[in-house]
């Protein structure tokens, strides 16, 4: 499955991404998402970018925080990973899934289909050309397309005289001095929307989902959740609780569990 998580509990890799599954479905904001999608019809579906938008601002026509696209972007990659986890069961998407390992590839900037590569890019062009309503300058697609962490751009001249073994080195170098700045960022694109990032205690993680599904969704009395998950310490209760909200806004970004929730 990948060498960016330590397992620390036996469990399937089904079970795992069960869990997984079940954290998105705790986010409110990713099920607001999932109410947006299902209300876009197929004619709107052609701009669903702006359609998004259009339908967030009218859910929210009084809200002082602007439209995030970054944030939305991020929701609709986990729509084109997992889809709509309220209306679609687990076991049909997981039917379908097969856990990735291929890691990101050498791409020609000049192949016809190239921004299907960058998503993010198809992305920030969308925004500008329905904020500006003019062309971005030539400067400012390049900057868009730049703007991915997860590849290196660079242009290698075809007139001049250069070895092979001179092109590798400098690239070699460069990626190493990309690497060593930023080799968590690094990490956590490769595991983005496809592979478990971090220390995996499965039974911790469970249990944190469930009384976070029991005390939100289910609505039961906190004393009663303690009760029925075995948790009798209320500083211990409070501090699942805070767990289970860190996870879900990991995966809301794509990322389970994550590192960051083990020291909260």
């Amino acid at each position: 499955m990948g060498s960016h998580y330590e397992k620390k509990d036996n469990y399937t890799d089904e079970q795992l991404y069960e869990l997984w599954w079940n954290y998105l479905k705790l986010s409110d904001d990713y099920k607001e998402f999932c109410e947006i999608m299902r209300s876009i019809s197929d004619k709107e579906a052609e701009d669903v970018d702006e359609q998004i938008e259009k339908k967030y601002i009218k859910r929210h026509p009084h809200s002082k925080i602007n439209f995030d696209y970054k944030y939305y972007y991020d929701h609709q990659r986990n729509w084109q990973f997992m889809g709509d986890v309220h209306k679609k069961s687990f076991s049909d998407w997981w039917n379908t899934f097969s856990i990735p390992n291929k890691k990101p590839s050498i791409i020609n900037l000049k192949d016809t289909d190239v921004e299907t590569a960058f998503p993010f890019y198809k992305l920030r062009l969308n925004v500008h050309k329905r904020r500006k309503k003019y062309p971005p300058h030539p400067k400012e697609v390049i900057n868009y397309l730049v703007s991915s962490d997860r590849y290196l751009f660079v242009a290698i001249p075809i007139t001049q005289d250069l070895k092979n073994s001179e092109i590798n080195k400098t690239i070699t170098h460069m990626r190493k001095d990309a690497r060593k700045k930023n080799m968590g960022t690094f990490q956590r694109m490769e595991c983005q929307f496809s592979r478990p990032l971090g220390t995996i205690r499965y039974g911790e993680l469970k249990k944190y989902c469930d009384i976070y599904y029991k005390l939100y969704i289910q609505k039961m009395k906190p004393k009663v959740v303690q009760r029925q998950t075995n948790v009798t310490d209320s500083s211990q209760f409070t501090k699942h609780k805070n767990k289970a909200r860190i996870i879900i806004k990991n995966v809301e970004k794509g990322i389970f569990p994550g590192n960051e929730y083990w020291g909260k």
